[in-house]
C-alpha cells in the first residue's frame, strides 16, 4: 500500500509537470522546442494554470511525504498523534488536489456552490476510483480467508455508500451549473461527450452493486474471490476508461 501511494505520487508528480510544459509549448505553437522557454514558464507561473499547477505539485509531494513517513516506522507502534499527523497530511493534499480543479476552465466564472460541488466531486472521484487497487489487493492476500476479506469489502461498501451518494448529487448539481439547458447535453460536442462518460459511470455504479449486493455475499463459496477479483478488475478497466473520456471532454472538447 506504501508502494501504491508513493508511486501514484511520483506519476502525479511527473505527469502534472510535463502537462505544464506541453503548456507552455502549445502557447508558443513552437512543439518540443517551445516548452523550454523560461520566459513564457514564468508568465504561466503567475497565471491560474501555475497557480493550479502548484497546488497539484505541493499535493502530490505531501502524499508522497505520508507514505515515506509510514515507511519510516512501524504502524503498529504509531501513537495516537503520530496517527493523527498522517490523516492531517493526507487531508491537506486531497484539499488542495480538488482545489486545482477550480483555479482552470470553464468552472473558475461559476459561484461559491457550484465550486464546493466540484471539490466535493473530486473528492469522491478520487476515493472511490483510487480505493479499487487497494481492494484488488486484498482479494489477491485474503484469497484463502474469505470471512476476513468479506469484512473489508463490507465494510468499504458501507464507506463507498456515501461517497457514491456524494459523487452523484454534486456531479448532477455542478452539470446543471455548467450547462445553459438540459438540450445542451444533446445538442453540443461537450454534452454528447458528457453523455458517453455517465455511460461509462452507470456501467461502473452497476459493478459496484453487483460487487455488493451478490458477489460479497457469496465470497465463501467455491470461486467466491476469484470472481469478486474479475468484477474489480473491469471496474479498474472502466473507471481508466471515463478518466480518459473526462479527460479528451475537458481539455479538447471543452476548450
Amino acid at each position: 500500500m506504501r508502494i501504491y501511494v508513493l508511486f501514484s505520487a511520483v506519476l502525479g508528480l511527473a505527469a502534472t509537470i510535463v502537462f505544464f510544459l506541453v503548456q507552455i509549448g502549445a502557447i508558443n505553437q513552437q512543439g518540443f522546442a517551445g516548452i523550454w522557454d523560461i520566459q513564457m514558464g514564468r508568465i504561466l507561473a503567475d497565471s491560474s494554470l501555475g497557480q493550479s499547477t502548484g497546488l497539484k505539485l505541493l499535493a502530490f509531494l505531501l502524499f508522497a511525504l505520508s507514505a515515506t513517513l509510514v515507511s519510516l516506522r512501524d504502524r503498529r507502534a504509531m501513537g495516537q498523534v503520530w496517527k493523527a499527523a498522517l490523516i492531517c497530511i493526507v487531508a491537506i493534499a486531497l484539499i488542495l488536489l480538488s482545489a486545482s480543479f477550480l483555479l482552470t476552465g470553464h468552472v473558475t466564472e461559476l459561484g461559491v456552490l457550484p465550486h464546493v460541488a466540484i471539490v466535493l466531486h473530486v473528492l469522491a472521484v478520487f476515493l472511490w476510483i483510487g480505493a479499487l487497487w487497494p481492494l484488488l489487493f486484498f482479494c489477491t492476500q485474503l484469497q484463502q480467508q474469505p470471512q476476513e476479506l468479506q469484512k473489508v469489502m463490507l465494510l468499504f461498501g458501507a464507506i463507498a455508500s456515501g461517497i457514491v451518494a456524494v459523487l452523484i448529487v454534486s456531479g448532477v448539481y455542478f452539470l446543471s451549473q455548467l450547462l445553459d439547458s438540459w438540450s445542451d447535453l444533446i445538442g453540443t460536442a461537450y454534452g454528447r461527450g458528457i453523455l458517453f462518460k455517465l455511460s461509462g459511470v452507470s456501467l461502473l455504479l452497476s459493478l459496484a452493486a453487483l460487487n455488493k449486493f451478490r458477489l460479497v455475499p457469496q465470497l465463501e463459496r467455491a470461486g467466491g474471490t476469484r470472481n469478486l477479483a474479475r468484477s474489480i478488475r473491469l471496474e479498474i478497466l472502466v473507471a481508466l476508461a471515463i478518466l480518459l473520456i473526462t479527460a479528451v471532454v475537458t481539455v479538447v472538447i471543452g476548450q
